[in-house]
């Protein structure tokens, strides 16, 4: 099993050609640098600067993790829900804070419950509820910041 974990680890892959900030442990990866007490998002803000908008960070054992802010890359990703099925720990997350739907499904469930939102989700469905979604944006940002 280490042989081939380390087989894995050092085979070349785009993930492993993407810039991203030196791992501070082989065993926590990035996670104490990402963990900061007073503005969660700052380290990926300068990361964002640093690295561009896809990146590389560094998981537990060694693992490597895609991060990206790129809005073309991340409809890609959220357009092909069988390539890319998402992490059963995070799944179970989602699973606890929203229940079961659209955000935890998969596959060809995922892709049926796709179809019947897009129509509210169209430019013409997002006209009327922008505004108000704006607003609740701002008050949890400055609520955010606050704490």
């Amino acid at each position: 099993m280490i042989k081939a974990v380390g087989a894995y680890l050092a085979t070349p892959s785009a993930i492993h050609t993407l810039p991203g900030p030196k791992s501070s442990s082989w065993l926590s990866g990035n996670s104490e640098t990402i963990r900061t007490p007073y503005h969660p998002n700052a380290t990926f803000e300068s990361w964002i600067r640093e690295y561009g908008t896809t990146f590389t960070t560094h998981g537990f054992f060694g693992s490597k993790e895609v991060f990206t802010s790129d809005t073309q890359a991340m409809a890609f990703v959220l357009n092909q829900p069988l390539d890319f099925p998402k992490q059963k720990v995070i799944t179970n997350l989602l699973r606890t804070l929203t229940g079961e739907g659209l955000v935890v499904a998969e596959g060809l469930e995922h892709k049926r419950q796709r179809k019947i939102l897009n129509p509210a989700f169209g430019v013409a469905g997002m006209r009327d509820v922008m505004p108000m979604i704006m607003d609740v944006a701002h008050e949890v940002s400055k609520s955010a910041v606050a704490t």
